[in-house]
């Protein structure tokens, strides 16, 4: 049996798309289910990033990005608050990618979340598209940090963190 995307994720995407944040642990016995679904998005998780690299023929960082389909799924599919509708709500949870060049996982669990459409993968990595080889705030919905330098991440998401202590939000 053949699964395209849009059928993958059909169970964890069922209706509305906003993530409420269940931040309480999975049991296979008892989680059946949504154990299954997850693992689906995974699949179309790297699914995705294989046709990307494939059809744009260009060299990707394969190992990284299939081992990061399980975070990305896990994170953005039930423990994150998000809401794609509003990338800029102010009471989401963020998420900063300190590797940047893991950003093709990042943009398909975007997509598959519904921040932006799957016809941008055709313009990844060139120039004026919103997926850039990696992970840009300014163009890419759903982005928290433009990042890429290694190690740069836990400043930035110290900073953001300290930010909203700050600012009590």
């Amino acid at each position: 049996m053949h699964i395209t995307n849009e059928e993958s994720t059909a169970g964890v995407l069922a209706g509305d798309h906003t993530a409420t944040g269940n931040k309480t642990a999975l049991c296979r016995g008892r989680d059946n289910v949504a154990v299954r679904d997850l693992e689906i998005a995974e699949l179309a998780i790297r699914r995705l990033v294989v046709d990307m690299g494939h059809r744009r023929q260009i060299r990707l960082h394969y190992g990284a990005l299939m081992g990061m389909a399980e975070m990305v799924v896990l994170l953005y599919f039930r423990w994150m608050r998000i809401d794609p509708a509003r990338p800029d709500w102010p009471e989401r949870d963020r998420f900063v990618l300190s590797k940047g060049h893991g950003a093709p996982s990042l943009y398909a669990a975007l997509a598959e979340r519904g921040y932006f459409g799957k016809e941008n993968f055709a313009n990844f990595r060139r120039l004026h598209g919103i997926l850039q080889g990696h992970p840009d705030r300014n163009k890419t919905p759903g982005v928290d940090a433009t990042t890429g330098s290694l190690g740069q991440g836990i400043g930035v998401a110290c900073g953001m963190a300290l930010a909203a202590k700050l600012n009590q939000s």
